[in-house]
């Protein structure tokens, strides 16, 4: 896995840990003014969700191997966002999403926030919106994953080489 953190790595990895604590902040505090408001299990599901969040961008931004591989999660679970009879959407930080509705509208949204949501819609039909900017994050640190394989497959190459003409010099006749 990548092993130098770049500017942009470190950018995404304190996204992760500011939106995540956020996250957190908020559910914890809506459990504790209404404890009974939600089931228990879609209050774990966005606890479990904002701490992958800031266990990822630790990870992520200590440059650990599975650090990246969380940030891709959390990442890739914020990309769909639906709306039909039930609703589907996790987010934690930065979004712009684009969507298209069962009556043919096409939508963009942009903006910032830390919060899920699961259930049942009050309208009819349904809305199915793709998060490009999380999209782009979960490729860009996949990328960085291929990147980082391909400098390690070289820089192995290249020790074999060395190790490979370091054996022929010495076998030969002085």
């Amino acid at each position: 896995m990548p092993s130098s953190q770049s500017a942009h790595i470190r950018i995404i990895a304190a996204i992760e840990v500011l939106a995540g604590v956020i996250g957190l902040f908020l559910v914890l505090s809506y459990l504790t003014a209404q404890p009974v408001a939600l089931p228990i299990w879609i209050s774990a599901m966005g606890l479990l969700f904002f701490s992958l969040s800031v266990w990822a961008g630790i990870a992520l931004w200590l440059g650990k191997p599975h650090g990246y591989v969380l940030s891709i999660v959390a990442w890739s679970l914020q990309v769909v966002q639906v709306l039909a009879p039930f609703e589907l959407i996790f987010r934690a930080g930065p979004y712009l999403i684009l969507s298209l509705s069962s009556t043919l509208n096409v939508g963009f949204d942009i903006g910032a926030l830390s919060g899920f949501f699961l259930g049942g819609t009050t309208g009819p039909g349904w809305e199915l919106g793709i998060n490009v900017f999380a999209l782009a994050m979960a490729l860009l640190l996949g990328r960085a994953i291929e990147d980082q394989q391909q400098q390690d497959h070289l820089a192995a190459s290249i020790e074999r080489e060395k190790d490979r003409m370091a054996a022929n010099e010495q076998r030969k006749p002085k």
